[in-house]
């Protein structure tokens, strides 16, 4: 049972212990939710790998990554707390959230990759994307916010994007970025890559500072792939090596979130039975041979 808590508090505290030089940091201000999907298999379009991702945005600086291990969260303290609790969590995971993390400086035109892998996490330099949007007079309601159309082309696909100028962020999920406007809707010209509103809340009135950490694993591309392609083909060596004095909570990039109370501290430990994962893919393929980026 002990390593049963200490699992969950690992979850919980993902992005919560975090050592940031201050100078690099801004108040987060803002934190919208969409939900991604991406046929991944042309052969297999009806069943598209579907995952909630978050952007927290402040007034220069964004970071746009996966939110599984919230909804994990919530799914464990609804159930520790509904009364006809009997002792056995089950929880629904979609499969593998998203590896990659983006994080974006405006002022500097600075974008990195961040992408995890077991409890290590790599950073990369990108290009900045320069995106030549079309603004047109088009407008639709999403959420309750008035939006306005654009559209782009960018790495082989044809965006259409709907965007707020109610929310002054110039950030958007994924790589998209670059308007008046914090993006709320997204979606390529064959809907095989697509970003649907979630939710939208304001975080001024919370301590939180957005800003990369001193504690991860600079790389390159090419070093990267070596590493994937040693990870697929040995994968319990490879996880053998990485237990032995790996880093964890590398290249944090939020700061601050309040951690949250732990869902075991209220209950009697010896009331759990167990905690079981059922990995719902929904029939998602394991084939992809159709990538968000299409053109280098």
């Amino acid at each position: 049972m002990k390593h049963l808590k200490l699992w969950y508090v690992g979850v919980v505290c993902f992005f919560f212990i975090v050592k940031v030089n201050a100078q690099e940091t801004e108040p987060v201000l803002a934190r919208a939710r969409y939900q991604f999907i991406h046929v991944n298999d042309t052969a297999n379009r009806d069943h598209p790998k579907e995952e909630e991702m978050v952007l927290y945005a402040g007034i220069n600086r964004s970071f746009f990554t996966s939110n599984a291990e919230e909804e994990i969260n919530r799914q464990m303290e609804e159930q520790v707390a509904n009364p006809s609790f009997d002792g056995n969590i089950n929880l629904v995971s979609k499969g593998s959230s998203t590896n990659e993390s983006f994080y974006f400086v405006s002022n500097t035109q600075t974008l990195k990759r961040i992408y995890r892998l077991m409890q290590n996490q790599y950073i990369l330099d990108e290009p900045y994307p320069q995106l030549d949007w079309k603004i047109s007079d088009d407008t639709l309601t999403i959420g309750g916010y008035n939006c306005q159309k654009a559209t782009v082309s960018f790495k082989g696909r044809t965006y259409t994007a709907w965007f707020s100028p109610e929310l002054p962020f110039s950030f958007g999920p994924w790589k998209l970025h670059g308007l008046p406007g914090l993006i709320l809707d997204v979606a390529d010209s064959k809907k095989e890559v697509v970003f649907h509103f979630v939710g939208f809340e304001k975080l001024d009135h919370v301590n939180l500072q957005i800003g990369t950490t001193t504690d991860y694993i600079e790389t390159n591309q090419e070093a990267l792939d070596r590493l994937l392609k040693a990870f697929k083909e040995n994968r319990q060596t490879f996880m053998d090596v990485q237990g032995q004095g790996g880093r964890s909570n590398a290249a944090n990039v939020i700061s601050g979130l309040p951690k949250k109370e732990d869902a075991f501290s209220s209950i009697d430990p010896g009331k759990i039975k167990s905690i079981n994962v059922n990995k719902n893919a929904g029939g998602v393929s394991n084939t992809d041979n159709n990538p968000i980026e299409l053109t280098k």
